[in-house]
């Protein structure tokens, strides 16, 4: 299935986008039936993930997921969207961020709670290197049972760098 790339999703009103919303949801559902994956933590980030596109640059912008299995959508939306059957499979898309797979993937990540001490971490580095670009970390309640969260928290408070924090609390954690 071809999934439009995020860049043209811009322009889109809210119904078409609600409609592609649909699409996606049918397609994680296909794919995910066939090879295995996380579905309920994909199904619940369609709608954040396609408001992420409508306000981040994602060639500049850092997109920093907590618990990257979440993250079908905006692989989709990153120029993978037929390679999505492949998923978890020898050679297929990784049911994760993987830096290797796709540059939109900024780290590895997979488990709960490392996604806001890496986003202080990428906030910091462009601070200091002078790169544009804002910082985004979309965190679950799950993340916030991890001790590296507050952590995370802590520098982030303390540093006033711009960083943007979506908490996804679906009062599920990982199901």
């Amino acid at each position: 299935m071809q999934i439009p790339d995020y860049q043209n999703l811009k322009q889109r009103d809210l119904k078409s986008l609600k409609n592609l919303a649909q699409e996606i949801r049918s397609y994680i559902l296909e794919s995910v039936h066939k090879q295995g994956g996380h579905v309920a933590s994909n199904l619940g980030m369609v709608e954040i993930t396609l408001g992420i596109t409508q306000v981040f640059d994602l060639d500049q912008d850092a997109v920093i997921f907590d618990t990257s299995h979440q993250t079908y959508t905006y692989k989709l939306l990153t120029r993978r969207s037929e390679d999505l059957p492949t998923i978890r499979t020898l050679g297929g898309l990784s049911g994760f961020t993987d830096p290797v797979e796709s540059t939109y993937d900024k780290y590895y990540a997979g488990h709960a709670g490392t996604g806001l001490s890496l986003a202080y971490g990428e906030a910091m580095a462009r601070k200091l290197k002078g790169v544009p670009g804002r910082v985004l970390v979309v965190v679950g309640d799950g993340a916030l049972t991890n001790g590296i969260s507050y952590e995370g928290l802590n520098n982030i408070g303390a540093s006033g760098l711009p960083i943007v924090i979506i908490l996804n609390d679906n009062e599920h954690s990982i199901s």
